[in-house]
């Protein structure tokens, strides 16, 4: 079970850490994608379409990195991605649904395949990924490593 979850999220992060690039070769697209989002004031477009794509990158490498700390970056990504499809869907419900800006410079090809429906079912299996690995983790005691310092012997 380790091993399956292990590696789950290992495409996960991959996942996560792949969008963050292609988001990063097409700044552009992606701050036009952010200014859809009624949420985003407009002087925080171009420092956001930075710092969104540097976070996904950053967690995709501490997963990798910190294996003593993947229940603490599993909650964060998860706490993350549970803010973001709360906002989407609740501007989705509110007024016109922002655009995802995702997958950088898939967005064309994303845009075409995409609806709000699409992204929140999307975002509720990363949900279920990360909140299962973070259960399994609690209940099983692997949990502990994430929150303690670790000294070399």
């Amino acid at each position: 079970m380790r091993t399956i979850r292990d590696v789950m999220l290992g495409m996960l992060f991959v996942a996560i850490g792949l969008a963050g690039v292609l988001k990063l070769l097409a700044l552009d697209e992606f701050a036009q994608s952010l200014e859809t989002w009624d949420v985003f004031p407009a002087r925080t477009i171009v420092p956001a379409s930075l710092f969104i794509p540097l976070l996904e990158l950053a967690a995709c490498t501490a997963w990798f990195a910190f294996a003593a700390r993947r229940t603490l970056i599993e909650a964060a990504a998860f706490s993350a991605i549970l803010a973001a499809t709360g906002v989407y869907a609740f501007q989705a419900w509110t007024s016109e649904p922002p655009s995802c800006g995702c997958l950088g410079l898939w967005q064309a090809h994303y845009d075409r395949i995409a609806t709000g429906q699409t992204l929140v079912w999307r975002n509720g299996v990363i949900l279920l990924i990360l909140g299962t690995s973070i259960l399994t983790r609690l209940v099983k005691g692997d949990a502990r490593a994430s929150y303690t310092r670790v000294h070399p012997a």
